[in-house]
């Protein structure tokens, strides 16, 4: 994927880590970095950004995007061993 997108992805996790009322902004991102990971085939690394997402983030989404996360988070482990 692109490198500034990439950076920029990085960048907005960095800030709005820690900060609950933008967990589900960075939900947003996260999904969006795993996905690009998983489509340049680093499923450990995709599997590993999902993993950093707190569960209870899920109930504020919307419900077809907690569902893609939710599917996600337990699709990728499958493909690396990790169960």
């Amino acid at each position: 994927a692109d490198v500034e997108k990439l950076k920029l992805i990085e960048t907005l996790r960095t800030v709005t880590s820690g900060k609950i009322y933008l967990e589900l902004e960075r939900a947003r991102v996260t999904r969006k970095l795993a996905a690009i990971k998983e489509a340049e085939g680093d499923i450990a690394e995709a599997a590993s950004v999902l993993q950093e997402l707190q569960v209870e983030t899920y109930g504020s989404m919307e419900k077809r995007k907690s569902t893609d996360c939710v599917a996600a988070r337990l699709r990728l482990p499958r493909h690396t061993g990790d169960r």
